[in-house]
């Protein structure tokens, strides 16, 4: 009796001692994909987006000249050395603000249905005011001033939601691939566009002599070229 105890007891022994090998195992498979995906994928950017199409679904529509409002706060990975929002964030977070535009407004659903149609941010100006700081909350507010037949103009405002006071002003042109925004606007029933302002209008034009310039200078360098 006192033999096949020990063997017994040999054998329940054996079986945990596996059980927590693989165990082990298991938790450093977890910790090396967590890291794997960690290192490879912005998380945060995915599930942030994925959430945003959702609620898009839940609240109700906006129109297009509607402005679109985003909330959020300063977070840790947000700051830089001077614990306030470094200049990246800003423009990731207006990335999250036209995705909810174009979610909310009905555009995606719109561009979805198109044969190679996508939108691509072709500029981009903005002025800080204001330092958002560490844990400071406040909100993003997106608005379609103006479009053409190529391109959408936004205007986009970080504001504090204390005092409504403007922490930076943005304005962003997202360009159309393979498609037609004019065309667009007409089937989400907005026939013609509204006056261009003065400040995107002004902002257009230095874009414009910005590019002409970069030509100018790119042909001289190849004259020089072909005659040296």
């Amino acid at each position: 009796k006192a033999i096949v105890n020990t063997s017994t007891k040999r054998v329940g022994e054996h079986t945990f001692s596996v059980i927590q090998g693989t165990n082990k195992t298991m938790l450093l498979f977890i910790i090396f994909f967590l890291l794997f995906v960690i290192a490879f994928f912005d998380i945060y950017w995915v599930i942030r987006l994925w959430f945003s199409l959702f609620l898009s679904k839940i609240l109700p529509r906006i129109g297009l000249r509607e402005k679109c409002v985003t909330y959020n706060m300063c977070w840790t990975t947000d700051i830089d050395f001077f614990f306030h929002m470094n200049n990246a964030r800003y423009f990731r977070e207006m990335d999250f603000g036209r995705f909810d535009w174009f979610f909310q407004t009905g555009c995606l659903d719109y561009i979805r249905r198109q044969t190679g149609m996508i939108v691509v941010q072709h500029g981009a100006t903005i002025r800080y005011r204001r330092s958002i700081k560490l844990f400071t909350p406040f909100k993003l507010l997106t608005h379609l001033v103006y479009w053409d037949e190529k391109a959408m103009y936004f205007e986009q405002k970080f504001v504090s939601l204390k005092d409504e006071q403007v922490y930076a002003l943005a304005i962003i042109r997202s360009s159309v691939i393979g498609g037609s925004v004019t065309e667009m606007m007409r089937m989400l029933g907005s026939l013609d566009p509204p006056t261009i302002p003065e400040n995107v209008e002004t902002w257009q034009k230095s874009q414009q002599l910005s590019s002409i310039g970069k030509l100018m200078a790119e042909k001289m360098n190849n004259l020089i070229t072909n005659f040296s």
